[in-house]
């Protein structure tokens, strides 16, 4: 007996609703021909994020590698933050080879 295996296509319906990870958030861009990700931590006032805090900056030209290296850097983030990072970042080394504007997803 073969059991079936699920066959799962990915469209616009698994669009999931974005929501601020409580563990903070990063900013990407280009700078002197590198990847530049700063890290802040929430600042939390009255039980809602008012702003950040810096707490790290990462740097370098290969999106696998700096991922890695927030991994294991920033433990914890939610799972659909990590695979947002990852997205953005193969987005800003393509951009850095191809000497394109870069512009980070919201």
């Amino acid at each position: 007996m073969i059991k079936e295996i699920p066959v799962i296509y990915a469209d616009s319906s698994y669009d999931i609703k974005k929501k601020l990870d409580k563990n903070g958030f990063f900013i990407i861009s280009l700078r002197e021909e590198m990847i530049s990700v700063e890290y802040y931590k929430n600042v939390i006032r009255e039980r809602a994020i008012v702003t950040g805090k810096l707490q790290m900056i990462f740097n370098g030209t290969n999106a696998e590698r700096i991922s890695n290296a927030i991994g294991k850097h920033v433990p914890g983030l939610q799972k659909d933050h990590y695979m947002y990072l990852g997205r953005e970042l193969m987005k800003a080394e393509l951009c850095l080879k191809t000497h394109t504007a870069y512009e980070q997803d919201s």
